[in-house]
């Protein structure tokens, strides 16, 4: 209702000085006002009173308009400033952790042959520590080519993705004595826009995230459907889910949760997701209790030829 209101609020003091005017060459009013010694025309200065106030009104109103578009203007400046920052310090952070690690993984190549490390300890934890980092090195990589990647357009069969995904993460479930559940709609999902490859990645983050944070005899249970407009992914699991505080920074690069610390990771998944789902002009949504679990929702539009 804005768009009609305000204009009426501006011209409201032109609209008083037009009746106050014709009130007086009716005669309902006197026109002239005796100040002092001098003589006023009441028609004359209610007409320019609400010229001045209607025409500052306007004035107002589209410094008002302006204002708030260099407002818009520098704040999507800032965003796509932050999100080169971002790009530069993933790109610089992957360029200083590559080095030192293959010096690292190098040496206890060499001492290998030479020292049975699985009698030393140390030597054990090094190496689990040096594989995490190169896990993170390798994740950064992905997650910086995302950032200036294009997307190669396909129709995909999500149906296919899903079951493909699912089988990968089978015996990582069943290790762990987790109950998977695959359900969707009796027939064929339609078809998605997008690639293939990236949305299975995505899809295979969620799930190793799902069975990593859920504990044993937990229920893993993934949902499919559509709606006419696009496919419906969700991932539901009984973990220990997310505190109200985190949801908030999830997808942030390197950020973890306070109580997902204690399981190896680099932070990066989540990111990783959002960014490929926001390629696939997606949504993805989480909701979660603190003990207990997560469910995880993935929007995507469908192929054109089947939207059009």
């Amino acid at each position: 209702m804005r768009h009609w209101r305000t204009p009426l609020l501006y011209s409201l003091p032109l609209v008083l000085a037009l009746v106050t005017v014709m009130a007086v060459n009716l005669g309902v009013i006197t026109d002239l006002l005796f100040v002092g010694r001098f003589e006023i025309s009441l028609g004359s200065l209610t007409l320019v009173t609400g010229l001045c106030l209607t025409g500052g009104f306007v004035m107002h109103g589209f410094v008002r308009r302006r204002s708030r578009k260099q407002i818009m203007h520098m704040q999507a400046e800032t965003q796509e400033q932050y999100a080169v920052a971002q790009r530069r310090f993933l790109q610089r952070l992957d360029h200083e952790l590559k080095n030192p690690l293959t010096i690292i993984q190098l040496g206890l190549a060499n001492l290998h042959p030479r020292i049975p490390l699985e009698d030393h300890p140390s030597f054990i934890r090094i190496e689990e520590q040096t594989q995490r980092l190169q896990r993170l090195v390798e994740d950064l990589r992905r997650l910086t080519d995302l950032e200036e990647a294009k997307l190669e357009r396909d129709r995909v069969d999500l149906s296919e993705v899903l079951e493909e995904v699912v089988n990968l993460v089978r015996a990582s479930a069943s290790s762990r004595s987790l109950i998977l559940h695959v359900r969707q709609i009796p027939w064929k999902l339609s078809p998605v826009w997008g690639d293939r490859d990236l949305l299975e990645v995505a899809l295979r983050n969620l799930l190793d995230n799902a069975i990593k944070y859920t504990p044993l005899d937990g229920t893993i249970e993934i949902r499919a459907s559509e709606n006419g407009h696009g496919v419906l992914v969700e991932i539901a699991d009984t973990g220990m889910g997310i505190q109200p505080e985190d949801l908030p920074h999830v997808y942030e690069e390197l950020y973890r949760g306070t109580n997902a610390r204690q399981f190896a990771g680099s932070g990066l998944g989540l990111a990783m997701v959002k960014r490929i789902i926001d390629l696939h002009q997606g949504q993805i949504d989480i909701s979660s209790r603190p003990g207990e679990g997560t469910v995880i929702t993935l929007r995507l539009p469908l192929a054109r030829s089947e939207r059009n």
